[in-house]
């Protein structure tokens, strides 16, 4: 009966309140206990991206393709579509069409959500805006693409940069590595964004440079996590292709 009963607060969540703006009506579906891992609090925590969401795709439409529930936990596979008609993630007003899916997973107690992870195609989303340049995207059932994306704070950036261009020398000198872009934003809590993104022949080339810059790092002693952790920098990583006819 609970889990249902989640379920019914994600659906209002998703139906009522974002699909027809709502917004007041989260006190409904969020709990005053919300913490989310950026240290967004309460509902006004939780209100905050969904805002500035619906202020840059002021059309936005959400789809529940599928919701599954779980104990105090309720997984959402979800489509969303809109027009980029604001500034989003300091990225102009294109007036394009986006749409594409994504998953979400949230944390309820006593039916109202404490906490939640979206998951999305960031890549596919920056491609549909048009940030990426085109020559990274010539289709190929073959290439892939190595996604990373750094969070820090502003007095990282600096030993950061100087680090992640020491990697791309290294990287742009090996077989398989066509070019690689990088993406800087500023987070609504002021932090830097940084997203790094390589394209490569296949899958074998990719491999074979992880492999070199391991070897790498253990002959300098470089410790990639030891760093993130003292300069505080969060990392997400994702390979993609594309998707060929």
């Amino acid at each position: 009966m609970e889990t249902e009963l989640n379920k019914k607060a994600v659906r209002t969540l998703y139906e009522h309140i974002l699909n027809t703006r709502k917004f007041d009506d989260l006190e409904k579906v969020v709990s005053p206990d919300y913490l989310n891992a950026q240290g967004d609090k309460g509902i006004d925590g939780f209100a905050k991206s969904v805002m500035v969401f619906a202020h840059a795709f002021p059309d936005a439409t959400w789809t529940i393709k599928e919701i599954i529930a779980e104990g105090n936990k309720v997984f959402v596979k979800h489509k969303v579509e809109g027009t980029h008609r604001g500034v989003f993630q300091n990225i102009a007003p294109t007036q394009k069409h986006i749409e594409g899916e994504g998953m979400a997973i949230y944390k309820l107690k006593a039916r109202k959500i404490i906490s939640h992870q979206v998951i999305t195609n960031q890549l596919s989303f920056l491609q549909q805006l048009n940030v990426i340049h085109h020559t990274l995207w010539a289709p190929s059932s073959e290439r892939v693409y190595f996604v990373d994306r750094f969070t820090m704070p502003q007095s990282s950036v600096q030993e950061f940069t100087e680090k992640m261009e020491v990697n791309r020398r290294l990287i742009r000198k090996l077989p398989g590595f066509i070019q690689d872009q990088i993406l800087v934003r500023e987070d609504n809590d002021g932090r830097t964004v940084i997203l790094t993104i390589a394209a490569w022949d296949n899958q074998a080339s990719l491999d074979n440079a992880k492999k070199i810059v391991q070897d790498e790092y253990k002959k300098s002693g470089f410790h990639p996590q030891e760093f993130y952790r003292k300069l505080h920098i969060q990392m997400e990583r994702e390979t993609f292709r594309c998707l060929t006819e």
